[in-house]
């Protein structure tokens, strides 16, 4: 890969300290390149640098949501891209760091955006900040707070691990809800502020701009990389919708990457109140940012690299056709979805209606059986045997009468050898049961 590069050399630092050079690199990668080209920007911004190799470095990782959606989250091309980069200029104190929200779990996050399989291949293990053995402890501000002080008036706690390290910020080029655009500046809002972080949605601009002062004071070096590989638009930072755009910026100055990241996405940068206050406040970006043929011709200066020598349209033109191929992929997947739920709702219409069936058959069996009962109902009553036999045992039963005197020989009488004879004494003495 060739690489064209337009920027002036900055001066080196004469003390290890954070560095407010306005110096952002930008860099056209690809899925095959993107690790290499990850440390080759980092190289571009010169990030040795600003990051001094004796300090404890922490790598915060950005969750918006514990499932992975493109351009929402840290992706692990970034993460595993930063590690080795780091690795290779001798920085072996690397700590990634995690912080969950009122909705976000950053575990389950950290698994979901796959963080754990490119952590767990460098042997690292993330330090989350909301767990139990994660120690907050008060800070003063030396500078002046717009609005922290007065939204925590019991005092400002910030972790205690974050003392004296350097901390690189990894967000993803994409929009905000709250804030225009998100990028290095709000990543910090997700470490130095603790669960009750959403108390100062009010203030969000403000807000940002006082954390910006807290990490110059507690932190030996700042610096960012962020990833546009698949950029995101709409209410951020999750309902987005992504676009492909295989950009990554890198700098070690938060307010200098936000405003070109605001530039490459069609923003003034001036018009987002974090930025235009951070500018007014450190002065860190001397006129508006412009972006001509990849080189600002202000003191924001963008390193663009390109493969061979296709010229910026021809770029342009492949991003478009990965940016449709994307927006096809997920229409297609929208409307198999929807396909899945018409069939979905013909089935169920079907169901019910051979349920509603069902049920009329079972109705006109119960009136057949109704009808079945009431006519063996009736049959009982007319030819009730138990009744009737009632009516003949009236009839017919077994009672005293009197018996003519010759009756008391009943053999006699059974085999009818004699006639009887008439006494009527014998009659009234002797009854038997006669039918």
């Amino acid at each position: 890969m060739t690489l064209e590069a337009v920027s002036p050399t900055p001066a080196a630092p004469a003390a290890v300290a954070p560095s407010r050079e306005p110096l952002v690199s930008v860099l056209y990668t690809s899925a095959p390149t993107v690790l290499p080209d990850i440390a080759r920007l980092m190289e571009l911004a010169h990030f040795r640098d600003h990051l001094p190799v004796t300090s404890e470095t922490l790598l915060k990782i950005n969750i918006s949501w514990q499932h992975y959606y493109p351009g929402c989250s840290t992706s692990p091309w970034q993460l595993d891209g930063v590690i080795q980069a780091l690795r290779s200029a001798g920085y072996d104190r690397l700590k990634p760091v995690q912080n969950g929200t009122v909705v976000v779990d950053s575990h389950e996050g950290e698994k979901g955006n796959k963080h754990d399989r490119v952590l767990r291949s460098h042997g690292l293990h993330s330090l989350h900040l909301q767990d139990r053995g994660a120690r907050w402890v008060p800070y003063a501000p030396k500078g002046e707070m717009l609005v922290l002080d007065k939204v925590f008036p019991d005092g400002i706690q910030v972790p205690e691990a974050f003392f004296g390290t350097n901390i690189i910020h990894m967000p993803t080029l994409k929009t905000h809800v709250f804030t225009t655009m998100t990028g290095a500046m709000k990543n910090a809002f997700g470490g130095l502020l603790n669960n009750r972080r959403h108390w100062t949605h009010s203030v969000i601009h403000e807000t940002l701009v006082d954390l910006l002062r807290i990490q110059q004071e507690i932190h030996t070096g700042i610096f960012a990389v962020m990833d546009g590989t698949i950029a995101g638009d709409g209410p951020g930072p999750r309902a987005m919708r992504p676009h492909v755009k295989n950009l990554i910026l890198a700098s070690s100055d938060q307010v200098a990457i936000d405003a070109t990241a605001a530039t490459l996405m069609g923003f003034d940068p001036m018009s987002i109140p974090f930025i235009r206050l951070a500018h007014e406040a450190g002065r860190h970006i001397p006129g508006k940012p412009r972006l001509g043929g990849g080189v600002d011709r202000g003191r924001i200066d963008a390193l663009v690299a390109h493969r061979g020598a296709r010229t910026q349209a021809q770029r342009d033109r492949a991003a478009d056709l990965l940016d449709a191929l994307l927006h096809e992929i997920l229409h297609s997947r929208a409307e198999a979805a929807h396909r899945a739920h018409q069939r979905r709702l013909a089935r169920q219409y079907a169901e019910r209606s051979q349920v509603a069936r069902l049920h009329g058959a079972d109705a006109e069996h119960r009136a057949v059986d109704r009808a079945h009962i009431a006519r063996d109902d009736a049959l009982q009553r007319r030819d009730d045997v138990g009744s009737h036999q009632h009516h003949v045992h009236r009839l017919i039963r077994m009672r005293p009468m009197a018996a003519l005197a010759g009756n008391l020989d009943g053999d006699a009488v059974r085999r009818g050898h004699h006639r009887p004879l008439i006494e009527a004494d014998g009659a009234r003495r002797h009854h038997r049961p006669v039918v």
